[in-house]
């Protein structure tokens, strides 16, 4: 059996690793980790350091540090408070300045004693150019907008924090234009900055694809803060999900200097939430103003149009007039004609007829028996029939003779009548 070597305590080696480690890192260094976990307790600042495999992203190193609350507050004065708080956050890539600290009961940690902030905003900046880059070769920062947004947008999609001011301030500004616009804005919330920004947007514009008709566009808002803040809104991811959307995109995340890559690829990008709904508002008044002056164009149009009409009508009335006044005095002239035609034409007949009437009048005169007899005629009746021949009497009848100055009543006493 082989004998066991000589033992020695836990504290014993951890107390020789504590001089180790104080013998070969007595200066403080730079270290560049991502922090996973932060938390405060009465002012000092408890980090959970890991480090990720560029490929697979899994962990490759793990270790705990601290801000004290001195040092926290060094830092504060050097990076100011909102710099500060924005860099020291969970999911933040940062440089700090550690000093490595081991204690025999409580293990290994770092003691932060500063922190680089250029060191992030040059790596989110790094970061930033290879993903745009990307976004440029697979040609995706102008496929959204090929998509055309409508004339009239009334039909909104918002992806913001239900509770954020940007929210708030957009929804006003749509309900108090001056114009008394409807709108219906719809919200799909979620969280537009920190770790779980990109992937809570990205999810809700997947909610908002499934239900494309139902919108004019969608709009991505958020109010403002700093450079970092935008880091969520330069994931590849969610701006894929931004380019590939159905319908158009419009943004507006608070910032005016900074341009994002959500911005790059959306289809139009304002600067604030203000900006997004006055975008819209004017775009459906400048449509208004299009079926405003169409309409007073078609107007116009109509009115000239019916003046030459009018006038139209009143030349046609006139000549319709003067022709009818024409025609009237033409057949005025005509029965005048044929009314003293007919009066020449009627008395030269009456002329005529009272000849016609004389003549016989005087054939009349003529003819008449007296006349006969006052030339020396008679007209002898036998029973009260006028004679017309000599074989009408027989002897003993007796007859009248008529003369023009009286009557003779004789007897037939012969009749001498020719063979």
């Amino acid at each position: 059996m082989t004998p066991v070597p000589n033992a020695i305590t836990l504290f014993q080696l951890q107390e020789f690793i504590r001089r180790v480690l104080a013998l070969n890192l007595p200066d403080a260094l730079w270290v560049e980790a991502e922090i996973a976990e932060l938390k405060n307790s009465r002012g000092h600042l408890y980090l959970s350091m890991v480090q990720k495999d560029e490929k697979t992203d899994e962990p490759v190193a793990t270790a705990n540090a601290v801000i004290w609350q001195r040092n926290w507050q060094a830092i504060r004065r050097k990076l100011g408070d909102v710099l500060s708080q924005q860099i020291v956050q969970e999911g933040v890539q940062i440089r700090m300045k550690v000093r490595v600290d081991f204690h025999e009961r409580y293990g290994m940690k770092l003691v932060v004693e500063d922190i680089d902030p250029t060191y992030t905003y040059g790596l989110l900046e790094l970061q930033r150019q290879q993903i745009l880059l990307r976004l440029q070769q697979e040609q995706l920062l102008q496929k959204n907008k090929l998509h055309p947004l409508s004339v009239v947008v009334q039909r909104i999609a918002v992806i913001s924090a239900a509770t954020g001011a940007g929210y708030q301030d957009f929804v006003q500004h749509l309900a108090q234009n001056p114009y008394s616009y409807a709108f219906s804005c719809h919200l799909f919330p979620a969280a537009v900055q920190g770790n779980q920004a990109a992937a809570e947007i990205s999810e809700q514009l997947s909610q908002i694809q499934k239900r494309a008709t139902d919108f004019d566009c969608t709009v991505i808002i958020r109010g403002g803060g700093s450079r970092l803040d935008l880091s969520a809104f330069d994931q590849y991811e969610l701006c894929r999900a931004i380019a590939m959307h159905p319908i158009p995109v419009l943004t507006g995340i608070g910032h005016d200097v900074d341009e994002s890559l959500a911005d790059l690829t959306a289809q139009l990008a304002l600067k604030t939430p203000t900006a997004v709904a006055d975008f819209i508002i004017r775009r459906n008044l400048d449509f208004e103003s299009v079926l405003l002056q169409a309409g007073q164009r078609f107007q116009l149009a109509a009115e000239q149009q019916t003046r030459h009409e009018q006038l139209l009508l009143e030349q046609i009335g006139a000549q319709l007039r003067h022709k009818i006044k024409e025609a009237l005095l033409l057949h005025e002239q005509k029965l005048h004609l044929a009314e003293k035609t007919s009066i020449q034409l009627l008395r030269f007949r009456l002329e005529k007829a009272a000849a016609q009437l004389h003549e016989l009048d005087m054939l009349g005169v003529q003819l008449h028996p007296r006349t006969t007899l006052e030339r020396g005629y008679t007209l002898t009746f036998s029973e009260g029939v006028p004679l017309r021949s000599a074989h009408g009497p027989r002897p003993g009848d007796l007859l009248e003779t008529v003369f023009a100055d009286g009557k003779i009543t004789s007897i037939v006493q012969s009749t001498n009548l020719e063979p």
